[in-house]
């Protein structure tokens, strides 16, 4: 059935399922399409492990450490986990038996911290997180840098090592 409107000629709602089919579909993709790309937005929940191999790389090319100090890292680097939930970071550190510059053993006890934190805000490749410090009991923000959805950098300087200009990489562990 056609009628005239305005000098035009306009279909009527009997023209078949396409119609109704195309305009559900739109309606139901519409919303989805207009959506930021939450897929593609970086994700700290689950769990992370320091990456030795990423860091240690960094901090040779970038950071200015004494020998000794690299030495020192590259027995540190690689064993922290960190597990994001809501809301809630657990640090977990093994013990570890490290080699000082003068050739002593030594071991660094283990521990487990769980922090409270607040999502202060998201780019397409950072996350800040407001938390309090564990050493120094005062507020400190922490911007997970993402270079993929499973690799993580966080700049590891602070009011204790204030010279220490380093990235600590985190690879995400399945």
């Amino acid at each position: 059935m056609r009628y005239r409107n305005n000098g035009g000629t306009v279909r009527s709602h009997h023209q078949g399922p396409w119609l109704w089919l195309a305009l559900l579909l739109l309606a139901l993709l519409l919303p989805v399409l207009l959506l930021p790309a939450q897929a593609d937005e970086p994700q700290l929940l689950g769990r992370w492990k320091s990456d030795r191999q990423r860091t240690m790389d960094f901090a040779r090319k970038h950071a200015l450490l004494e020998a000794k100090t690299v030495r020192f890292l590259e027995q540190l680097m690689g064993h922290l986990v960190l597990t994001f939930k809501p809301g809630m970071v657990t640090s977990d550190m093994p013990a570890i038996e490290v080699l000082s510059a003068s050739g002593k053993h030594s071991r660094f006890t283990a521990y487990t911290n769980h922090d409270a934190y607040t999502v202060l805000g998201k780019t397409d490749t950072q996350i800040a997180l407001s938390s309090i410090d564990p050493y120094t009991k005062r507020p400190f923000i922490t911007i997970y840098n993402f270079e993929s959805k499973d690799v993580m950098w966080v700049y590891t300087a602070n009011p204790l090592m204030p010279d220490l200009h380093l990235r600590e990489y985190f690879v995400r562990l399945p």
